[in-house]
């Protein structure tokens, strides 16, 4: 499939949940959700070692499990982070991110079904 089918299947999905989504916002919400599924990923850690932040600075290191050294690395979460509270905001929704990367990165809900918590996420439409 390609990704512009993916961009139409989620839109109608997201239309279907009540939300009035333009085909920039879904993009924007299937590719966030994508990034943040990597970065979960290589926050887990992968072959070749894994992300770490910084917990006093809050910057992001890989981490080679074949060396042992620490390479500054760019922050991919936060910038998608961001993009997914403006569409969210713009579409009047709200979301939860989802840190396991088994599932679904990124749920949302519209803001007339009240916001998503750790403790009903499931609850809201998974974005892949």
């Amino acid at each position: 499939m390609k990704a512009t089918e993916k961009d139409e299947l989620l839109a109608l999905r997201l239309s279907r949940a009540g939300l009035d989504v333009s085909p920039d916002e879904t993009r924007t919400l299937r590719r966030a959700a994508l990034t943040l599924r990597a970065w979960a990923e290589k926050e887990c850690g992968v072959d070749g070692g894994g992300i770490e932040r910084d917990e006093t600075t809050g910057k992001c290191v890989w981490y080679s499990a074949r060396t042992g050294t620490r390479t500054p690395t760019r922050d991919l979460e936060t910038p998608a982070l961001a993009r997914v509270e403006a569409a969210c905001a713009r579409i009047g929704a709200y979301y939860y991110r989802q840190p396991n990367p088994r599932w679904p990165s990124l749920y949302v809900r519209p803001v007339a079904l009240g916001p998503l918590t750790a403790a009903n996420y499931d609850c809201g439409l998974a974005i892949y």
